[in-house]
């Protein structure tokens, strides 16, 4: 199930990671299965048609997910050329390396969003989880 993609995806970005290339990637797909989430519910036909239909209307009411479909969109096509809202763009790439120190760097990657303030991939993607979590156990989707 794409769910359990999803959560496999949030649990690899905890991960050490000394190269920059391999955590972008882990990131993008994270947050391109985490919204995409949405269509395979959208598309089960073991899920009720109104529970379907209720789920693509709240998704796109909660900001975490406008943030992540504006991330997962223009990470899967280069450019975002349909924002919602909040215009998430991914401006900035931190790697913090404690010298000294052996192990992996830190990563993190910037969000800029249209009112100019500023979050990272890794805390809208904690939220991403929170969020699909309650949603999905409010229409008994999981337990």
């Amino acid at each position: 199930m794409q769910w359990r993609r999803v959560e496999r995806g949030f649990a690899k970005l905890s991960a050490a990671y000394n190269n920059t290339e391999l955590y972008d990637d882990d990131i993008y797909h994270f947050f391109q299965d985490a919204w995409h989430l949405k269509d395979w519910i959208k598309n089960d036909p073991s899920v009720p048609s109104k529970v379907r239909n209720q789920v693509e209307q709240e998704v796109n009411d909660v900001q975490p997910f406008r943030v992540a479909a504006d991330f997962a969109n223009g990470t899967k096509h280069m450019l975002l050329t349909r924002p919602r809202d909040e215009d998430a763009q991914f401006t900035e790439r931190k790697v913090t390396i404690m010298l000294g120190h052996p192990g992996p760097a830190l990563q993190e990657r910037v969000l800029t969003l249209a009112d100019g303030s500023q979050t990272t991939a890794e805390v809208v993607a904690t939220e991403v989880m929170r969020e699909w979590n309650l949603l999905l156990r409010r229409f008994g989707l999981i337990t």
